[in-house]
């Protein structure tokens, strides 16, 4: 279908540019543009939760004690040998 719309010349001229190196039509662009605003929100609701492991540290830690990367890494690597079990 043929339609005519008012575009901002700077917006227009952008289009253009990324059309050309692109190697498409400024209709396709446009009209590609349109199909992403319509999906918008069925593009958000399609994201994935992730699972992510719990990393259970065997006692809690006392407000004095700093949590390390080296902690961290044995409290790590100790959960790792349990997983692999």
């Amino acid at each position: 279908m043929k339609t005519t719309l008012n575009i901002n010349d700077l917006l227009y001229r952008q289009v253009r540019v990324k059309a050309a190196e692109q190697g498409r039509t400024v209709s396709a662009l446009v009209e590609e543009g349109l199909y992403l605003a319509l999906n918008e929100d069925t593009r958000k609701n399609t994201r994935h939760r992730v699972s992510l492991p719990l990393i259970e540290g065997g006692h809690f830690a006392s407000l004095d004690q700093e949590m390390t990367s080296e902690k961290t890494a044995e409290i790590l690597l100790a959960q790792e040998t349990v997983w692999s079990q």
